[in-house]
């Protein structure tokens, strides 16, 4: 969806906006009550060992023989089965319960499958929500790129994304200080190659649907964009597959720039911030508005 919105040029860009959002808020064709009891027992029939309860809508629990239970919030899946094609929801709620049924590998984290994760603040609050939840601290790996976004760090592996902790950086005797550019050089070795959607004022990034807010760290990528522009880049990440990026010096690409990011947000199923960000010596920071 999002490549053909940027086929679409001024008004008619954000017509287009409102029209497939009325289209993903129709399609209520399964419940969420439906939605989680069917989950449930897909992962019953991946898991017989473990006990699977359903909580509330969209919220399972976990109960395994031994060790803890694990809590999983289908919020986001649940979007994404509602914004995908029919044909094309099987395969993706397969995807989902093998990243929580195939077993996690027991080696250490390899140097070669670490890499940058762009976040928002709620994400960050969540984590520490679940965490105090289970009576301990949270232990991800990440810093502050600024006020409103976090650079978490993770292991990719095929169907799965693992964010990692002090022990996996320990066991796999990785320095926590040279973890960014380690990050940030494995994400552009294995990224497809970054495509540029470009239009009148704006233009979008894609680059496979994972990692595209992730870009955000590719200096050698924005220097070429500034060169491009009369001013410095202002973006945007409103989901964690999705980078707009305008000329700041162009007050109606910024305008739009604001519109279309805070819709995609709210939509998003992958959540990362409404904020806007320009590029400085420093970094990225975020705008006032």
């Amino acid at each position: 969806m999002l490549k053909e919105v940027l086929m679409v040029a001024g008004g008619l860009m954000l017509c287009l906006l409102l029209a497939c959002a009325y289209a993903y808020a129709a399609d209520k064709a399964m419940s969420a009550e439906v939605f989680t009891r069917q989950v449930a027992e897909m992962v019953r029939e991946r898991m017989p060992g473990v006990k699977v309860e359903v909580m509330a809508p969209l919220e399972l629990n976990l109960v395994p023989a031994s060790g803890e239970d694990a809590r999983i919030y289908l919020n986001n899946i649940y979007t994404l089965y509602l914004a995908e094609q029919v044909d094309g929801r099987p395969a993706l709620l397969e995807r989902y319960i093998a990243s929580y049924t195939e077993p996690l590998p027991e080696a250490p984290v390899k140097r070669e499958e670490v890499v940058a994760v762009i976040k928002g603040n709620d994400w960050l609050a969540e984590m520490e929500r679940l965490a105090k939840e289970q009576g301990k601290p949270y232990e991800g790996i990440y810093e502050r790129l600024n006020a409103d976004l976090l650079v978490f760090y993770a292991q990719d592996m095929p169907t799965r994304i693992r964010y990692l902790n002090k022990s996996d950086l320990e066991a796999a005797g990785l320095d926590r200080s040279g973890l960014r550019p380690l990050a940030v050089a494995n994400l552009k070795r294995q990224m497809p190659e970054i495509e540029v959607y470009r239009e009148e004022v704006f233009s979008m990034v894609a680059a496979g649907g994972s990692y595209e807010a992730s870009i955000l760290l590719f200096d050698d990528f924005w220097n070429g964009e500034r060169a491009r522009m009369a001013g410095p880049p202002m973006v945007s990440v409103p989901a964690r597959d999705l980078l707009l990026f305008v000329d700041s010096s162009n007050p109606e690409a910024v305008a739009q720039l604001e519109a279309l990011t805070r819709k995609m947000w709210g939509d998003a199923a992958y959540a990362v911030s409404d904020a806007l960000f320009i590029a400085t010596p420093e970094g990225w920071r975020p705008v006032e508005r």
